[in-house]
């Protein structure tokens, strides 16, 4: 039960915020923002799709911890080419040099 709570936050947040990010993105060219967010769902519906079959025979020919595995590599393959690959969105802030709270600039 508590396995499935942390994958169903981990889901939400990750959605979320991917979608924000493209959405964001998209901003700069209007006229490609429909067909990013339909590329971005139809592969998410494709791993829908895949995963499970894919998943299955890892579990028969490597044994049942395998997928995990393989989606922890994924995972980390994926958050590094995504922090050294993809721009920065948000406007930088300055902070002010007497209070230390943030100006945005």
């Amino acid at each position: 039960a508590a396995g499935g709570l942390v994958l169903g936050l981990g889901r939400a947040f990750g959605e979320a915020g991917d979608r924000a990010f493209l959405a964001d993105i998209c901003t700069q060219v209007p006229a490609i923002r429909g067909r990013v967010l339909a590329a971005r769902q139809t592969m998410a519906a494709l791993a829908n799709v895949l995963g499970p079959i894919i998943g299955g025979q890892l579990v028969q020919r490597a044994g049942p911890r395998s997928p995990f595995a393989l989606v922890a590599v994924a995972a980390a393959f994926s958050t590094g080419s995504f922090l050294l690959l993809l721009p920065e969105t948000r406007p930088v802030i300055a902070k002010d040099a007497d209070s230390g709270v943030g100006m945005a600039g």
